[in-house]
């Protein structure tokens, strides 16, 4: 099917087996994958009237993917729940089938593939023993190097497959705008005197504002709320643990965030580098370098909304702030390692106000290079649809005088 896609946002959802074709615009620069294969077949019934096992959730595969690259014509296969074991008579069920993998092709370039779930096993037979083994998912795991920012998460609990696809970037060509002999953009910048910070000093894991996450306490002496307590220097170290923030996990799995009980906008948050005990000498070496920030509504579905690689802390109490385009309102958010241990002394997040005006950038016509470097991008994806309140520019004879300039 062909999708006229005109903004940012826009969702494709596939939920039904088989094979769907997908042509989307060509003007989509940039879209999210989020793909899952189909549950694993019930085990069958055993003759001692033992029940088979439920199949397994395949796993969910998330990743983003440039499209200048590869082009705008996709073909999506959906997997199939496995088929169900067989009911033993005298011996135990047969193991339920594998669920089918859900594919994203792009021409011939198999782009991702989520493998199905593995078959539940089967029930015990009547005079003791096991079941049959549940057979593996079909398919497998597959992802294209022309992917990015790649992570997997549990599988919902679906039937079938599952394939998502949403609109991140488009693009639409840099322009100005003409009006009354002079080339106009609209400008944005992040007004930092009025940062607001959105999660209050913690005592404990949980507040009036909402409760500090971790993907799991290895050590009561480093609980999440440790980064979130407001003390991050030497000089307010102390002699006890304190002001660190650590857990371990599979590579990709640790994560420290904050939970609001109120969706809130996230555009910059800053991290504050954690000491191996309070020696204030050396950098813990449970601090990675390398970690995305994610937000959520559910927690367990997560948006990246920026990603570091070697983001260059080397000392203890070295803070640094990320600042990113986000106009959307989570409840949570959160920095996941991308390695086996996440190592905070201090995390901050804030909501930053942007002030936006215009500007004239040229009296004469502008040139192609002008276009590419100081052009605009298009306005309805790049902001909020809110009303503000703007400073009023004239219009004269509206037909001749005020045109909008695009460079494709």
């Amino acid at each position: 099917m062909s999708n006229p896609v005109t903004k940012v946002g826009d969702v494709y959802i596939f939920d039904k087996p088989g094979i769907t074709l997908l042509q989307l615009s060509p003007l989509v620069a940039e879209i999210k994958i989020e793909v899952q294969g189909g549950r694993g077949g019930t085990g069958g019934k055993g003759a001692g009237n033992d029940y088979g096992k439920t199949g397994e959730n395949a796993s969910v595969l998330s990743s983003r993917l440039t499209l200048k690259e590869v082009g705008h014509d996709f073909k999506i296969s959906v997997g199939k729940l496995g088929v169900n074991g067989v009911a033993g008579v005298e011996n135990g069920g047969t193991g339920g089938d594998g669920g089918e993998a859900s594919t994203i092709f792009i021409g011939d370039i198999l782009i991702i593939s989520s493998q199905g779930g593995k078959g539940g096993q089967g029930g015990r037979p009547r005079l003791g023993g096991v079941g049959g083994a549940g057979k593996p998912g079909k398919g497998q795991n597959i992802i294209s190097p022309f992917l990015t920012n790649t992570y997997t998460t549990t599988g919902a609990n679906i039937l079938n497959g599952l394939v998502k696809i949403t609109v991140l970037k488009m693009n639409l060509g840099k322009g100005f705008i003409y009006h009354n002999g002079e080339y106009k953009k609209w400008n944005q910048t992040i007004n930092e005197s009025n940062k607001i910070s959105l999660i209050p000093i913690l005592t404990s894991n949980t507040s009036s504002a909402g409760n500090a996450i971790m993907f799991k306490e290895n050590d009561k002496n480093y609980p999440a709320w440790k980064a979130f307590d407001g003390r991050k220097t030497l000089a307010d170290a102390g002699i006890s643990y304190g002001r660190l923030a650590y857990c371990l996990g599979a590579s990709g799995q640790p994560f420290i965030g904050f939970k609001f009980n109120e969706k809130k906008k996230i555009n910059s948050y800053k991290i504050t580098s954690a000491c191996v005990w309070q020696n204030g000498a050396v950098i813990d070496t449970g601090h990675t370098n390398n970690f995305v920030f994610e937000a959520s509504n559910d927690g367990i579905n997560w948006i990246i909304l920026d990603t570091q690689n070697n983001a260059g802390f080397t000392l203890p109490y070295t803070s640094k702030e990320f600042i990113f385009n986000n106009f959307e309102s989570y409840f949570q958010y959160r920095v996941r390692s991308l390695t086996t241990a996440i190592s905070i002394n201090e995390l901050e997040m804030y909501q930053l106000e942007i002030d936006y005006y215009w500007s004239t950038v040229f009296t004469i016509l502008p040139d192609i290079n002008h276009f590419k470097e100081q052009g605009m991008d298009p306005l309805s994806p790049l902001f909020d649809r809110i009303k503000i309140e703007c400073d009023p520019i004239p219009m004269i004879k509206l037909s001749s005088e005020y045109k909008v300039c695009i460079n494709e």
